[in-house]
């Protein structure tokens, strides 16, 4: 990514998000948050911290960010200067592996991959609700890796059964998506025609997910120059993938509609 005065070079990037102008990315060869202006092209360090390869990082509006700290099994929220406004710390809290912000109900949400359950914690960072949610067969998650809120539904990503577990924001199972099409998912997010898209480190490809009007789901794969997805953030109809191997991030423009080249199951 371009900066003043040529270019810098990450060490090890492991998350990004994005915001406005902004791409925040965690790195682990630099042990800290960066972020990049793309309007005035300008690089600098928007907060130090120990970074793992399981750091995520989600920005919300007013260039806000959530940050997952497994190190220490807790979730810090920063402001746009980067200053800690709260600590969000829970017995059940173990291994945090994705945030999300629920706007209809004012939550946030945080998948934990120790026990594989969902916490709601409320604006204050107390913990409300503890969701566990389940697949089609009632069987727990096993691999959870990541999640996104979108529409009242939540979206879970299982890397272990290679599948997408959809419920409802009181964890209730609603549907699967994804079994025998995803091999390494990484990263999952949905756009804002309600296409699922995953990145699959597998063979480095971006899954596109689509529900015709009789709930059929079909799947579009596309390839990208990338050496090892790591994760995957989309902001307005911008998407940005972690190639952790290259040290770079990848930005691609979203189109719309989905071809009709579509494949279905």
């Amino acid at each position: 990514m371009p900066a003043a005065g040529g270019y810098v070079q990450l060490g090890r990037p492991v998350s990004v998000a994005a915001w406005a102008d902004y791409v925040y990315i965690a790195d682990v060869g630099r042990q800290a948050i960066l972020r990049y202006d793309m309007r005035r092209e300008v690089f600098s360090v928007y907060h130090r911290m120990q970074i793992t390869p399981a750091t995520r990082i989600i920005a919300i509006a007013g260039e806000y960010l959530y940050v997952t700290d497994p190190l220490q099994s807790r979730i810090l929220y920063l402001d746009r200067d980067g200053r800690l406004l709260r600590e969000i710390k829970d017995f059940n809290l173990k291994q945090p592996v994705a945030i999300a912000e629920d706007f209809s109900r004012g939550r946030i949400l945080v998948a934990d991959a120790f026990y594989n359950q969902i916490l709601v914690f409320n604006k204050l960072g107390r913990l409300i609700q503890t969701l566990h949610p389940v697949d089609e067969t009632a069987a727990p998650i096993a691999g959870l890796t990541d999640m996104v809120v979108v529409k009242e539904k939540i979206y879970l990503l299982d890397r272990l059964q290679r599948q997408i577990v959809v419920t409802d924001l009181d964890g209730r199972y609603l549907q699967t998506i994804g079994r025998n099409r995803l091999r390494q998912p990484v990263a999952i997010r949905v756009d804002q025609s309600g296409r699922i898209i995953v990145a699959d480190a597998f063979d480095n490809s971006v899954l596109f997910f689509s529900e015709d009007r009789q709930y059929k789901i079909s799947v579009r794969t596309e390839s990208v120059m990338t050496m090892q997805l790591a994760g995957m953030d989309l902001h307005e109809n911008w998407l940005y993938l972690v190639d952790v191997a290259a040290a770079r991030i990848q930005i691609m423009k979203l189109h719309y509609p989905v071809a009709s080249t579509v494949r279905k199951r």
